[in-house]
């Protein structure tokens, strides 16, 4: 395992998305998961075993078609869901 290389990809995916509010949003409710008020942290969590492949298909409609795009989506609708509870 590259460790370096998943760090860096991380890095990238959260960059292109700290800025958008519905992002935040998420981060901080998946941080809350861990007892955490850090939005990085949720992003770890998103990028977790249960949640990726939802936050997978957010990021890349967001980054190919803007917030209307991310707001159209099942998967979007699924991520909130879930860390609703």
């Amino acid at each position: 395992m590259d460790s370096e290389s998943i760090t860096t990809s991380m890095d990238a995916l959260y960059n292109a998305t700290k800025n958008e509010n519905v992002f935040q949003d998420l981060y901080l409710k998946a941080a809350g998961r861990m007892f955490s008020t850090d939005p990085s942290i949720g992003h770890a969590v998103m990028c977790s075993y249960d949640t990726f492949y939802l936050y997978h298909s957010c990021v890349w409609y967001y980054l190919h078609g803007g917030i209307a795009s991310l707001l159209t989506i099942h998967e979007f609708e699924q991520l909130q869901q879930y860390f609703q509870n």
